[in-house]
């Protein structure tokens, strides 16, 4: 069984860098709130967040694997999602 804190996605970016992202979505809604065009998010009673909108072709195209970079979350206090760095950029 995995558990949430062991969940992984693998992150290529168009430059060759390869990010590993660990976590899960603490639902904070800190990361989706200010961007989040087709107005998904619900306010749960206990302050979390949940996408109402899983189906939405937004969501689908890419929602869904956000963030991807460190970048992405650096200045989120709540985002529980962790990066290791694989492997840096390609060079020629």
């Amino acid at each position: 069984m995995v558990e949430k804190n062991d969940e992984f996605v693998m992150c290529p970016q168009h430059d060759g860098t390869l990010y590993k992202r660990y976590g899960y979505c603490c639902k904070c809604g800190e990361c989706c709130l200010p961007m989040c065009p087709i107005n998904a998010l619900i306010l749960q009673p206990d302050g979390t967040h949940i996408c109402s909108k899983r189906t939405d072709h937004f969501y689908l195209s890419g929602c869904n694997i956000w963030p991807t970079i460190p970048e992405h979350i650096q200045h989120l206090s709540k985002c529980t999602y962790k990066f290791e760095l694989i492997h840096g950029p390609c060079t020629t």
